[in-house]
């Protein structure tokens, strides 16, 4: 359930959507580059759109399941968080299904579709996190 104390912070939903949409990037100009048809200045264009709505779609999820979390995020801290963990899973990804992705018959709808979906469990992750420290916080101030 929501907590109805906490603040919607565009920046961060930003930062967590840019994150993203960056990781999604470069994994997809990576995917492009092993021979994808789209080449890898499409691909990239494709995989940084899918990164984007992902990691955007996982902050407003985040916001509405989540606890507050101790300290608001910032646009820097929230793209700094999701750019590495989307780009660990985006990259991990691309490498294991290259060759599924690259003979898709659709190659720009799996390269959004994996740049989506990366981008939303970093996105997402993020949330879950700070529901872990706002839980922690209040039991340590339980405990005092």
């Amino acid at each position: 359930m929501s907590n109805p104390q906490k603040r919607w912070s565009l920046g961060a939903a930003l930062g967590r959507a840019t994150g993203s949409g960056l990781a999604g990037g470069a994994a997809g100009a990576y995917m492009g580059s092993l021979g994808g048809p789209a080449g890898a200045g499409l691909a990239g264009a494709v995989g940084a759109a899918g990164g984007f709505v992902g990691g955007f779609l996982g902050a407003v999820l985040g916001h509405w399941w989540d606890e507050p979390p101790m300290f608001e995020e910032t646009f820097g801290s929230a793209a700094l968080f999701t750019v590495v963990v989307s780009g660990v899973l985006d990259i991990v990804t691309a490498s294991i299904s290259s060759s599924a992705v690259s003979s898709a018959p659709n190659f720009s709808t799996a390269c959004f579709v994996l740049a989506t979906i990366c981008g939303f469990v970093g996105s997402a992750s993020r949330s879950l996190i700070d529901d872990w420290r706002a839980q922690q916080a209040r039991a340590d101030s339980g405990r005092l």
